[in-house]
């Protein structure tokens, strides 16, 4: 790399969004189980999965975040 951010923070993001992820795919797939059984409403099952597709997109905004504290030189060698 180039230049290299302070990214702490983004790393922190990443992290806190990666284990909300972890949560919501565990909620939707205990829920899926349980609609068939009519343990539980639809809706509960919409909403997991609704939250699940959110928390991928954070993951994800939060991956660009990281990547865009890294500056990567167009050329290879080195400088100086």
């Amino acid at each position: 790399p180039l230049v290299e951010l302070n990214n702490d923070m983004a790393k922190a993001d990443l992290d806190l969004n990666t284990a909300n992820l972890n949560l919501s795919e565990l909620d939707y797939e205990r829920k899926k189980t349980l609609l068939p059984k009519h343990a539980i409403a639809k809706s509960e099952l919409d909403t997991a999965l609704a939250n699940l597709k959110v928390n991928r997109a954070r993951v994800d905004a939060s991956k660009a975040r990281l990547d865009q504290t890294l500056m990567i030189a167009p050329f290879s060698g080195k400088l100086g």
